[in-house]
């Protein structure tokens, strides 16, 4: 599925200037959604398995753990996104370009994402039942904040979808 996305980015923002952006958007997308996804289920996750007493149980702290869960989750990542990111070069996007300034706001971005992970799992917590919320989210994120398309290439049912959205009667 992530390549099917990120070839539709590839093909959809031909011809502009800011293509490389919206390869960098994606690859930021993917690492987003690997966290959200991750911290929200972690601990419940361990419960299930039947871990968590064990786990909190160890000499660190459950900020430590998390810190260390969200690090991990990012590295197993970087292999898909490196991948992509070679994909995109073979295609004729290079990320070179954007500089230290895209570097600086990506991990900005990553940052206010863990926050949102750490809601997420927080809320996990509480509710128990958030799984199918960030995955919504994930996809929300992507497609609504213009990571997967190019400008003027809208299509009618999102343009739709989008307007509902304005009014009020959407999600």
């Amino acid at each position: 599925m992530k390549v099917f996305f990120f070839t539709a980015i590839l093909y959809t923002s031909q011809g502009y200037s800011a293509r490389p952006a919206y390869v960098a958007g994606f690859l930021l997308w993917y690492l987003a959604a690997h966290l959200l996804a991750r911290m929200a289920n972690f601990f419940l996750e361990e419960a299930y398995l039947g871990t968590l007493g064990r786990l909190l149980a160890s000499p660190h702290s459950p900020a430590a753990l998390v810190v260390a869960l969200s690090l991990a989750e990012l590295s197993m990542a970087l292999p898909w996104v490196a991948a992509l990111a070679v994909y995109a070069r073979l295609s004729g996007v290079s990320l070179a370009g954007l500089g230290p300034e895209a570097l600086a706001a990506s991990l900005l971005a990553l940052t206010g994402v863990w926050g949102l992970g750490l809601s997420l799992l927080a809320a996990s917590l509480r509710y128990k039942q958030v799984g199918s919320f960030t995955e919504m989210l994930t996809f929300y994120l992507l497609l609504f904040f213009r990571v997967l398309r190019a400008r003027g290439k809208v299509t009618l049912s999102l343009t739709h979808i989008e307007h509902a959205e304005s009014l009020g009667m959407g999600g």
